[in-house]
């Protein structure tokens, strides 16, 4: 009786140490696989390059707070001595994904960074944040390059997340401007209308005629034979526009969709 409990017991060490080693490799496949945090884990300002004041930075932090809870959206600066030989782009969408910034379903944000090493800069966009074309991105951070250059990083950072959070509203926003679109539209329209009203008012002695032939005077023109004769064929051909949004949209390693741009100072 004993030598069965014995072999059933032996039985049953063999099959955990065979069962066990199989869940511990999931458990770490689970654990090594790349996740967004549900939480974000860092502030929206990351000054590691040490570019801003204390009072700067409060002031920066408090700025990109408010922008972020209006428009539901995180507005990120992030600033590194080096990006330690990896891609600008990687490095801002894997800081952004890593730290759990975003809101809502789509994870909804934008995140400046810049390296001092390399001196270059990044925009990566998430969410609806990817409506903003590459264009219009660089367009926030233009005006404030020599800002870069010069080293007055407080003033840059400043009137980039202005620009950010003036295009992002555009995006949360779309009728602030196209209601402007409509209303000139309305002006152009009654311009053109009495403009027309003041040419045709000296043509009332034209009446409008129905057939050509009343335009004719009769015996003017007599037509032995007529024919058509085909002479050449020209034909023009357009390349198709490309679908592509413009936003330099991507896939990061964690599988999150990004868009963005970049530049140097």
């Amino acid at each position: 009786m004993t030598k069965k409990i014995l072999s059933f017991l032996t039985v049953i060490v063999l099959c955990l140490l065979l069962v066990i080693p199989a869940f511990a490799e999931d458990d770490m496949l689970t654990i090594g696989a790349s996740a967004i945090p549900s939480q974000r884990l860092k502030p929206l300002l990351v000054d590691d390059a040490g570019l801003l004041s204390e009072n700067e930075k409060a002031d920066l932090l408090e700025k990109l707070e408010r922008y972020s809870a209006e428009l539901e959206c995180d507005f990120v600066i992030v600033t590194v001595p080096t990006f330690n030989g990896k891609d600008r782009m990687a490095y801002a969408d894997d800081f952004y994904d890593d730290n759990g910034y975003g809101q809502g379903e789509k994870r909804d944000g934008i995140l400046f960074l810049l390296g001092m090493t390399e001196r270059q800069w990044w925009i990566s966009t998430t969410g609806e944040a990817m409506e903003l074309s590459e264009e219009k991105l660089q367009n926030c951070v233009e005006k404030y390059s020599s800002d870069l250059t010069d080293g007055n990083y407080a003033a840059a950072f400043n009137g980039i997340t202005d620009n950010l959070y003036k295009a992002m509203n555009s995006v949360r926003h779309p009728t602030v401007e196209t209601k402007w679109i409509f209303i000139d539209l309305a002006i152009g329209f009654v311009i053109a209308f009495i403009i027309m009203k003041a040419v045709t008012a000296n043509l009332k002695s034209v009446k409008s005629r129905v057939d050509a032939n009343e335009y004719v005077v009769p015996g003017s023109l007599a037509l032995d034979q007529s024919y058509d004769r085909f002479l050449y064929s020209n034909v023009a051909r357009t390349e198709k526009a490309s679908s592509s949004s413009g936003n330099g949209s991507h896939t990061s390693s964690s599988g999150t969709s990004h868009g963005g741009t970049g530049g140097s100072f």
